[in-house]
């Protein structure tokens, strides 16, 4: 319901996170999942406001959530600007 709408050069639901890395440090137990920066291009208008995102998994039923990322804040990219979220990653505790 809060989702931004289609507009200026965002399109709701078709960015795909991609340039995925897995890492697991032993030492401090713990899996890091990274991706790639997404980034949407403002065109004819501003993107935003926008006070996070969410990444979902849509491989599977009713797109469940894996993260909110807060941005701290309301972010708008003014129009000929480029909205990326920068160092998108989750991390989760593992087993020794």
């Amino acid at each position: 319901a809060n989702e931004l709408a289609t507009a200026n050069g965002y399109t709701q639901k078709t960015k795909v996170l991609t340039g995925v890395t897995v890492t697991q440090d032993n030492a401090l137990y713990k899996l890091t999942v990274t991706w790639a920066n997404p980034q949407w291009t403002a065109t004819g208008g501003s993107i935003g406001p926008a006070a996070g995102a969410f990444i979902l998994d849509d491989t599977v039923a009713n797109d469940p959530l894996v993260q909110y990322i807060d941005f701290g804040g309301d972010k708008t990219e003014p129009d000929g600007g480029v909205f990326t979220i920068t160092n998108p990653k989750f991390e989760i505790a593992t087993d020794q």
